[in-house]
């Protein structure tokens, strides 16, 4: 699916930005919501390793797999990234235990109860970078932009004519 180099690249610039909003694309009665995640680990396979919060209803098996897209966006940062793939929920607790074991005792129960482990298995990333807009002006040319804003901007001093009309 992805050679070397692209997968170390996509998971440089996921490591960078680190969360990400997720849009559930499934068509289920229950959808998980749209919400700001954090990616905990990305691994050799391509898979995103994250928690989302637990929706109050139960999930049947069939809406635990579900496509997803995640958007990274960070400000200041001259890159987003879109990552389409197929989003599974993993209860294993050993795995869960493995991810908040840095977090302490007490935050691995709360991790269980309101929180559910997500894999996804990306199957598409969308990498757009944003030019900066440097302009290639000499220094006469700058000059005479600054003349023409001059003149043909509005000053902040302008204040449109009132005509009152009284009758007699």
């Amino acid at each position: 699916m992805f050679n070397e180099n692209n997968l170390s690249f996509i998971k440089e610039r996921i490591s960078e930005i680190r969360s990400a909003l997720i849009y559930s694309l499934s068509n289920e009665l229950i959808k998980i919501p749209t919400s700001i995640i954090s990616i905990l680990k990305i691994d050799d396979g391509g898979q995103l390793w994250f928690f989302i919060k637990r929706p109050p209803e139960m999930m049947l098996d069939t809406e635990k797999k579900f496509p997803a897209r995640l958007q990274f966006y960070r400000k200041g940062k001259p890159y987003y990234l879109n990552v389409d793939g197929c989003a599974g929920i993993d209860e294993n607790t050993d795995l869960i235990h493995q991810f908040t074991d840095d977090l302490g005792g007490e935050s691995s129960l709360v991790a269980l109860q309101n929180m559910m482990l997500v894999k996804l298995k990306i199957t598409k990333v969308e990498y757009h970078e944003q030019k900066q807009l440097t302009p290639n002006r000499s220094i006469l040319q700058n000059i005479l932009q600054k003349i023409y804003d001059a003149f043909t901007k509005p000053s902040y001093q302008y204040r449109p004519l009132e005509i009152t009309t009284e009758l007699a």
